[in-house]
């Protein structure tokens, strides 16, 4: 971790890293919103069900490299964030990626300098977990990318929007995980969020219950573990 504002900046590198304590700041955190609406929308985001800590460290990613979509400015701009978070048992981080950024190899630059240098954002913590939420294409590629291993995986399953469904097994609230791979992420669960119940992919009998009641398959989260010091 750092004890304040550290700035990381090499001409001959695609992206430029600005590490600090603390929860992303204010640009940094209106680059997140924006593209989790964008994610949210393709059910990529983070489940409205739970909330988790907030962030103890951020790393804000900025680049030069010029888009033909945006205006030409006179300094780099914001194109990722970086954030790292206690978990349980483990350090997790999250990757979000500016819309107009994507597919430009700046997430892939990032992480290959944070892990050369890990103690920046996770101390000394000898691995960091992720979640590549909806399965994420980019996330994962990314992971297998720097050799990540697969955790684990979850299906989030909803009642269908229109016609009649049986009843579910109770119970009928979101069925919690068989074993604690997914604990790590200390997540807290919220009220008003969709009806839906979450099942460990593996819980092949509770799934085909599940179906059998009418409900459907909405989305698979996947739980990445990644060693301090990977390369690509």
């Amino acid at each position: 971790m750092t004890d304040g504002p550290m700035t990381d900046e090499t001409d001959e590198t695609l992206v430029t890293l600005e590490v600090y304590d603390g929860p992303p700041h204010e640009a940094a955190a209106d680059l997140i919103a924006r593209a989790r609406r964008g994610d949210a929308e393709m059910s990529f985001g983070p489940p409205p069900t739970s909330t988790t800590p907030e962030p103890t460290t951020t790393v804000e990613v900025r680049t030069d490299l010029h888009r033909w979509t945006l205006r030409a400015a006179d300094r780099s701009r914001p194109a990722a964030v970086v954030t790292a978070r206690p978990g349980i048992g483990a350090v997790v981080v999250d990757i979000v990626v500016a819309p107009e950024y994507r597919s430009t190899g700046v997430a892939t630059a990032a992480v290959e300098r944070l892990l050369a240098a890990p103690e920046r954002l996770v101390g000394d913590a000898e691995s960091i977990l992720a979640c590549a939420y909806g399965s994420h294409p980019a996330a994962l590629r990314l992971a297998a990318r720097f050799g990540s291993t697969v955790v684990a995986a979850r299906h989030h399953l909803v009642r269908p929007d229109s016609g009649p469904a049986r009843r579910p097994p109770e119970p009928t609230e979101r069925a919690p995980i068989r074993d604690d791979r997914w604990a790590v992420l200390a997540e807290t669960p919220v009220d008003g969020g969709p009806d839906e119940i979450v099942v460990d992919a593996d819980d092949d009998a509770r799934i085909e219950l599940l179906r059998s009641a009418g409900l459907r398959h909405d989305r698979t989260d996947v739980l990445i573990r990644t060693a301090t010091g990977s390369t690509p």
